[in-house]
């Protein structure tokens, strides 16, 4: 796993597990999926559960393997559900909340965050189903102190 510099970090790329609606996964679910696929860990940095539950998997200093092209740069937060037909968002009310407050946090300690994307921003994919830059990128830089 490579290594990096948390203040390359310039994009939080949500993604969604693509799993049917009210079914959980698990961390250790999730990385055996990526293990398979020849990764040596969970592809992403986080993993919001239905719950509004976080799990944390790779380090944020490590560099992710969720989005072609955009890992160096880039946080992969990853939550459980998106499979409904007609792009419906299947987020429940504690996940919004923790993606909110997540997003957040992270504001805070990546001084160089510009912006919040989801996956389809930057390949050809439905996921995840909803806005993620309308409904994210608002929070940006709310949180440090102007002079």
């Amino acid at each position: 796993m490579t290594k990096r510099d948390l203040h390359i970090i310039d994009t939080i790329i949500v993604h969604y597990s693509q799993t049917p609606v009210g079914r959980e996964v698990s961390m250790d679910e999730m990385t055996g999926w990526h293990k398979v696929r020849g990764m040596d860990d969970i592809a992403y940095h986080f993993l919001v559960h239905l719950d509004g539950g976080l799990s944390i998997g790779r380090p944020l200093s490590v560099v992710g393997a969720h989005a072609y092209g955009r890992n160096k740069t880039s946080v992969g937060i990853c939550y459980v559900g998106g499979t409904v037909e007609g792009g419906v968002d299947t987020r429940t009310e504690e996940q919004k909340n923790t993606l909110t407050n997540l997003i957040m946090s992270l504001d805070l300690i990546l001084p160089n965050l510009t912006s919040v994307i989801g996956h389809n921003d930057v390949s050809d994919k439905e996921c995840p189903a909803f806005n993620v830059g309308n409904e994210y990128n608002h929070i940006l830089n709310t949180n440090q102190e102007t002079c």
